[in-house]
């Protein structure tokens, strides 16, 4: 289940932006999330910062699926070690 799934929980959360009409940093950026009926904004967000929380979240993302497919394989192999030494 997914924790900001409209049809599972309350928690909610949005992604805004607004242009500053500033040459050197043109974009503004926020965050709001309500999570267990508590709401927080985290406001003036540049691009950098946007772009610097989505490489971490990718790399989280990255590194538990190679986490799970190393998991998967170790568990394939020791069945099949089972498997086999049963069969004999």
């Amino acid at each position: 289940m997914g924790r900001f799934n409209p049809e599972m929980s309350n928690d909610r959360y949005l992604v805004d932006y607004k242009l500053t009409g500033n040459a050197g940093s043109p974009y503004e950026f926020s965050l709001w999330f309500r999570i267990d009926d508590r709401e927080f904004e985290i406001k003036d967000l540049s691009m950098g910062d946007m772009v610097d929380l989505n490489k971490g979240i990718a790399g989280a993302i990255r590194q538990a699926r190679k986490a799970k497919r190393d998991m998967d394989y170790k568990t394939a192999v020791r069945r099949r070690r089972e498997t086999s030494s049963n069969a004999d």
